[in-house]
C-alpha cells in the first residue's frame, strides 16, 4: 500500500471522474488509510487541531453568504466551503499517510519511478501527437486537457504541476546519491536520471517550477559553501544545477518571461498565465487586506472573485473574458499562491501560524552546523522547490505539499533528538 500511495503521488492526475469531479487515487488511498488510523488510535495534533479549528471559525464567519445570491461556476455557499474542508481532510489524509509510508518504502522505489517517468516523458515529447498513443496516454490522467498543452504534461493534470513532480523526484534522487543511500552502478544511475529528470522539468516551460529550480540552486551553493572542502560529488552536483540554470536561463530569454512578468504587473498584456495568475494574487491578497480576521472562508475566494475584478478596475481580458461572464457555468478558479491563498481564506492568524511553523523548521535546518551538502535532509533538499512553486500554485498543496510538510517534520524531529 505504502508504494502504491507514494507512486500515485507522483502519477498525479491518475484517478476517477465521479459526477464530473476529479477523484485521485493517493487521495482514496490515503484517506482510507485516515479513516483506519482514527478507529484503531483516535488522536490527532494539537497543530493540526487548531488549523481545523480555524478552518470551521472561518467557514462559520461567512454564513453570511447564505442570505447573498452569490455563485460562481454553478458553485454557492456553503457547497463551496464544503468542498474546501474535505480538501483539507485529504491534505491531512496525505500527510498522516507520508508519515505511515515514510519507514517502509524501500529507495529502490524511487529509482524505478524516475525510469518510468523519463520512459513517459520521452514517449510524449517525441509521440504525444499520435491520436493512437495519445489514448493510451489519457489513461494516466482525468483531465482529458491534460495531453492537448502546448509543451509535455509529464503525468500532471497540467505540464506546471507535472514538472513539478518531475523536479521532486529529481531531488530526492540527489539526496539519496548525496548521503550514499544507492551503492555502484546505481547511485551512478540515480545521477543521471535526476539530470534527465531536470532536463524534462526544463523543457516543459513551467515558470512557477523555474522559480523553484532557481531556489534550488543557490540552496546548493550554499550547502557547499558550509562543507568548505570540495568534494567529487559536490562539484558534480554544483556543475549540473549551474548548466541546468543556464538552460532555464535561455528559455526565460528565448521566451520574454521576464516582458511577461514585467507587463502584468505594470498593467499591459503579458503572456496569458502571466497576466492571469498575477491578477488572481492581486484579488487573494486584497480579500484578505478586506477580511483580515477570518478570511472570506475556505472555498469561497471564487464566490468573490468578479466583485474584485470590477472592484480593483482589472482589465478584462483574455480568460478573464470568460471567466467573469455570468454564463460561466464550469471551471474552477483558485488564488494560484499557495500562501495568498491562506491568507485570503483563512484570514492573517492563520496565515502567520502556518507561515511562521514552516519557515522555521526549514531554517533550523539550514543554518544548523552539521547541514552541508553531504548531510542535507531531505525536506530541506524539497524546500526551495516547494516553496518557489507555491508563488504559482494552491490546490496543488493538495498533494505534494502535505508530502513535504510529513518530510519536514519528520526531519525537524530528527534533529531535536541528534542535538
Amino acid at each position: 500500500m505504502s508504494s502504491v500511495f507514494v507512486w500515485t503521488i507522483f502519477l498525479s492526475d491518475f484517478g476517477l471522474v465521479i459526477a464530473g469531479q476529479p477523484i485521485y487515487f493517493f487521495q482514496i488511498l490515503a484517506f482510507g488509510y485516515l479513516i483506519s488510523y482514527l478507529i484503531y488510535k483516535p488522536y490527532i495534533e494539537v497543530g493540526w487541531l487548531l488549523f481545523f479549528v480555524s478552518a470551521i471559525v472561518s467557514i462559520w464567519a461567512s454564513n453570511t453568504l447564505l442570505f447573498e445570491p452569490r455563485q460562481f461556476a454553478g458553485d454557492t455557499y456553503p457547497w463551496t466551503s464544503i468542498k474546501a474542508f474535505i480538501n483539507i481532510l485529504l491534505f491531512y489524509a496525505a500527510y498522516k499517510t507520508t508519515l505511515f509510508a515514510y519507514h517502509k518504502i524501500n529507495p529502490n522505489l524511487f529509482l524505478y519511478l524516475s525510469i518510468f517517468m523519463i520512459l513517459y516523458g520521452s514517449v510524449e515529447m517525441l509521440f504525444g501527437s499520435n491520436p493512437a498513443l495519445k489514448e493510451i496516454l489519457q489513461l494516466l490522467h482525468t483531465n482529458p486537457k491534460a495531453l492537448d498543452k502546448n509543451s509535455i504534461s509529464l503525468l500532471g493534470r497540467e505540464h506546471s504541476y507535472g514538472a513539478l513532480g518531475y523536479m521532486i523526484a529529481a531531488c530526492i534522487l540527489i539526496y539519496f546519491y548525496l548521503t550514499k543511500t544507492f551503492v555502484g552502478y546505481k547511485s551512478y544511475l540515480a545521477l543521471v536520471c535526476a539530470f534527465l529528470l531536470v532536463l524534462f522539468v526544463i523543457l516543459a516551460r513551467s515558470k512557477s517550477v523555474y522559480i523553484g529550480l532557481f531556489f534550488f540552486g543557490i540552496l546548493v551553493l550554499i550547502l557547499m559553501i558550509k562543507q568548505r572542502n570540495l568534494t567529487f560529488s559536490s562539484i558534480l552536483i554544483f556543475c549540473s544545477a549551474s548548466f541546468a540554470i543556464g538552460l532555464m536561463s535561455l528559455i526565460v530569454i528565448q521566451n520574454s518571461y521576464f516582458v511577461d512578468a514585467t507587463e502584468a504587473v505594470t498593467g499591459g498584456v503579458g503572456s496569458g498565465s502571466t497576466f492571469i495568475r498575477f491578477n488572481f494574487l492581486y484579488v487573494a491578497v486584497m480579500q484578505g487586506i478586506d477580511n483580515p480576521f477570518f478570511g472570506v472562508g475556505p472555498g469561497n475566494y471564487k464566490l468573490f472573485f468578479v466583485e474584485y475584478v470590477d472592484k480593483l478596475g482589472i482589465p478584462i481580458i483574455l480568460e478573464l473574458e470568460a471567466i467573469t461572464d455570468p454564463s460561466y457555468m464550469l471551471g474552477g478558479i483558485d488564488p494560484t499562491n499557495f500562501f495568498a491563498g491562506i491568507f485570503s481564506e483563512f484570514g492573517i492568524i492563520t496565515f502567520t501560524a502556518v507561515f511562521y511553523v514552516i519557515l522555521k523548521r526549514i531554517s533550523k535546518l539550514l543554518f544548523n552546523k552539521n547541514t552541508s551538502l553531504n548531510t542535507v535532509s531531505l525536506a530541506l533538499m524539497l524546500s526551495p522547490v516547494l516553496f518557489g512553486a507555491a508563488f504559482g500554485f494552491y490546490y496543488w498543496a493538495v498533494s505534494y505539499f502535505p508530502f513535504f510538510l510529513a518530510l519536514l517534520h519528520l526531519d525537524y524531529k530528527r534533529l531535536g533528538k541528534v542535538q
